[in-house]
């Protein structure tokens, strides 16, 4: 109540008393006055004998936390000792019994806080204390050397008396520094991030202080403490137009700032996606003396109409410390990935080269390896914009883990939480995977029509004997696999004669129709070739 108390004298002598660690303050040490029909003084401040971490008594002996260390650890500085209704006791009631740390929004705390500040820039900034330490101990130089002839048996604790004087500076500095994390409110956002419509806005919040951000820019502090050039001064709501990181401090004095917080906002997904996972291949006789993990391989897809810009774009782990960078493209000397394009990111380039040939477009290596049981995988923008999010599980499809099979995405251009369901998975059709090749992309496509014309006719089972008998024709698809469910016109699994006949049977003996049937169908690994339509 400033009817009754000199507040800033209060705020000083607490302050006074809290910032060396004096365990005797108030209890032993404390004094007040009142001048007649004037307001109650603390102080004077005194008694400074087991403070800042002395070598005569441990209380003080950290630099951290409100209360002191070991024994009876000294005078409560924000509660009343119900055993010694001592001056604490005044304080206590300012305090309600707690530190006045950024949580707490009373009138008193913000007052301190404040006050705090104001002397860190003043009196208090840590420049200021070192020099005036410096300053007295280079007057104590010559009788200090004396003390220690005098007294030779009594060593100081640190070794010489420049010891004691360093002891001394780097426990205040760090100190001030701790009170400092304390008292500092970081700011908060209206909206966390993520998914949101163009003309957000964005508000930035606090109770105390100027708040200094950057869009999409750095840090908004410099490593000399000033604001960097691209900080703006917080007055006016945010407004999100496109992809928008924002990086925020509160800024509470000269070179006091709260931690760093940011949040990223996503107006435009980028159609990059994972379609393909090769964690856990499998050894062979001719592996060119390269390790299993060697052979990893992850797959990446432009299932946009439009080429993707590559700049800042990053595949990365996500752990509980944040984000772990795998591949950033920019290493790929790649600028840009046409619709419906691929590019792998490998483990090894020469071991990938070994199995696979130089045909797979390969972007580069990534780091580390990949996990044989779970992993989390994100797809960063320049801004760390998650584009796709999804962890995979060994257990999903067991064919994958260790049989040599690749796990890949039924539907890459489904919706993106399907990335992180099981079912939306598979294996890949052959031993080791197709990298390179769109396994999952599911084509409409009329069964047994080979050369596309969307008609089953003659030239579908001469062609289809052609490929046979004289390797000539090429298949529509993919894969293996897709190529022998497409052709596959007996149903029995395998690629023959009797498919051929099957056909021409159906065409000129009104024999029966292939095992899919005569309408278009969707099939893993092939283009979609009927378009929606269902011919006959």
């Amino acid at each position: 109540d400033s009817s009754l108390i000199d507040v800033t004298g209060f705020l000083d002598h607490h302050i006074l008393n809290v910032y060396p660690k004096n365990v005797d303050a108030f209890r032993l040490s404390g004094y007040m006055y009142k001048p007649r029909d004037g307001l109650f003084v603390m102080g004077p401040v005194w008694d400074y004998d087991r403070t800042m971490g002395c070598a005569e008594d441990g209380r003080p002996a950290s630099w951290e936390g409100w209360g002191n260390d070991g024994g009876d650890g000294g005078t409560l500085y924000f509660q009343t000792n119900p055993s010694n209704r001592d001056m604490g006791s005044w304080y206590g009631l300012l305090f309600q019994e707690r530190p006045p740390t950024a949580d707490i929004q009373t009138p008193w705390a913000r007052a301190y806080r404040a006050r705090w500040r104001e002397l860190r820039d003043g009196p208090l900034r840590t420049e200021n204390i070192l020099g005036q330490i410096d300053e007295w101990s280079a007057e104590l130089q010559e009788s200090a050397q004396r003390n220690f002839q005098r007294w030779s048996a009594f060593r100081p604790r640190w070794g010489t008396f420049q010891s004691e004087v360093d002891h001394l500076k780097d426990w205040l500095a760090r100190r001030a520094d701790w009170i400092d994390s304390e008292f500092i409110e970081t700011p908060t956002f209206s909206h966390p991030g993520g998914l949101v419509d163009r003309g957000l806005q964005v508000e930035i919040d606090v109770s105390e202080g100027l708040i200094y951000y950057t869009v999409n820019g750095p840090d908004p502090r410099s490593a000399s403490g000033l604001p960097v050039a691209e900080a703006l001064l917080y007055t006016d709501p945010v407004t999100i137009d496109a992809n928008t990181r924002i990086r925020a401090r509160l800024r509470a004095g000269e070179t006091v700032w709260s931690e760093l917080v940011e949040a990223t906002y996503v107006t435009d997904i980028l159609p990059l996606v994972i379609t393909e996972i090769m964690y856990n291949p499998i050894a062979t006789d001719d592996d060119g003396g390269f390790t299993v993990s060697n052979f990893e391989f992850i797959e990446l897809y432009n299932a946009g109409d439009e080429p993707i810009d590559l700049a800042g774009v990053r595949l990365a782990r996500t752990t509980t410390l944040g984000y772990t960078i795998l591949f950033d493209f920019a290493a790929s000397g790649i600028s840009q990935l046409p619709a419906s394009g691929i590019l792998l990111a490998v483990n090894n380039p020469e071991a990938f080269a070994h199995r696979y040939g130089d045909a797979p477009p390969v972007a580069g290596e990534f780091t580390g390896t990949l996990s044989n049981a779970t992993m989390s995988l994100v797809i960063l923008g320049p801004y760390d914009e998650e584009f796709l999010a999804f962890t995979y599980d060994d257990d999903w499809v067991p064919e994958t883990d260790g049989s040599g099979y690749s796990l890949a995405i039924r539907d890459p251009h489904g919706p993106l939480e399907s990335w992180d369901l099981a079912e939306s998975w598979m294996a890949s059709a052959e031993v080791h995977g197709s990298p390179g090749v769109l396994e999952g992309a599911a084509g409409h496509q009329l069964p047994g029509d080979l050369n596309q014309d969307l008609r089953l006719n003659i030239t579908d089972a001469a062609g289809l004997l052609f490929h046979l008998f004289r390797g000539g024709a090429s298949l529509p698809c993919a894969t293996e696999a897709a190529n022998r469910t497409l052709l596959d016109a007996s149903g029995d699994g395998v690629l023959d004669l009797a498919d051929a006949v099957h056909v021409l049977s159906y065409i000129f003996l009104a024999g029966e129709p292939p095992s899919l049937g005569v309408v278009c169908v969707p099939i893993a690994g092939c283009p979609d070739r009927c378009g929606g339509s269902t011919p006959r």
